[in-house]
């Protein structure tokens, strides 16, 4: 009698304890059935946000004003969000033009593979809303790769053989940037033709927070990006005033360049 008591006792703690397992506390106290719920992906956001070189940043809005202080700490306009990723451009530009590299540069005639990218259309519309693009979209690297490409001929260690990636890498020369001497001095780079059409998408609102701190707006011209074009001597460049796209020579001086960054 005693065992089939014990034997009861066992029972009974065995299924109040399944019973806990099966059961949750929800945030007003109350029980209810465990749903394990898959993680949701990192939502990409778009909302345009002002970066400041203290770390800080506010929500782009038509009403929103500055203090001349807060412009003279303003370093970049965020665009794009992805996940815990943020992506802003410099509030400087250079617009006299530059080019993409020297001829004298060992990177002229050397195609870069591991940086082209391919840009899909719907027919023939050259104002498009929905690019999609293939190979490399990330220009963070791209630089690099131009040097690892080269091997024993890299001469990318001399950045006035290429003027435009210098203008982004050494970002921080620029007074107007505000990111010198600052946790935000570095990192800084030329975009990719796909990096350029992220920007492009969001360029009304982009233009509008640029000019609040500003800076150099975006105007209807061809900008230089680290895009490879597939062939040796040329690379894209990318059109903002319809989001067009082409090849230039890669020494060709007129182009506009930008630098972006990740925060």
């Amino acid at each position: 009698m005693k065992h089939f008591k014990w034997m009861l006792t066992v029972l009974l703690l065995v299924t109040t304890i399944c019973f806990m397992a099966c059961t949750s506390t929800k945030a007003d106290g109350s029980g209810g059935d465990t749903v394990e719920i898959a993680a949701e992906p990192a939502a990409t956001s778009n909302v345009v946000e002002i970066m400041f070189n203290g770390g800080t940043s506010v929500a782009y809005t038509s009403d929103l004003s500055l203090t001349e202080e807060q412009k003279s700490k303003a370093i970049a306009v965020i665009y794009k969000t992805d996940g815990d990723k943020a992506y802003g451009v410099g509030l400087v530009q250079n617009t006299n033009g530059l080019a993409w590299c020297l001829n004298s540069a060992k990177g002229f005639g050397t195609k870069i593979t591991d940086i082209l990218c391919t840009v899909s259309r719907s027919g023939d519309d050259r104002n498009g809303e929905n690019l999609s693009f293939t190979g490399d979209t990330d220009g963070s690297d791209n630089f690099a790769k131009i040097g690892e490409a080269l091997g024993a001929d890299n001469d990318t260690d001399d950045l006035s053989k290429y003027p435009a990636f210098g203008f982004a890498i050494n970002y921080k020369d620029n007074a107007d940037s505000h990111v010198a001497g600052t946790a935000y001095e570095t990192g800084w780079y030329l975009p990719t033709i796909s990096e350029m059409y992220d920007i492009w998408k969001e360029k009304e609102t982009v233009n509008a927070a640029i000019a609040l701190c500003g800076g150099t707006q975006f105007s209807n011209r061809w900008y230089w990006t680290s895009t490879q074009y597939d062939e040796n001597d040329g690379a894209c460049w990318f059109d903002f005033s319809n989001s067009g796209d082409g090849r230039n020579v890669k020494l060709e001086p007129t182009n506009a360049v930008c630098a972006i960054r990740e925060f």
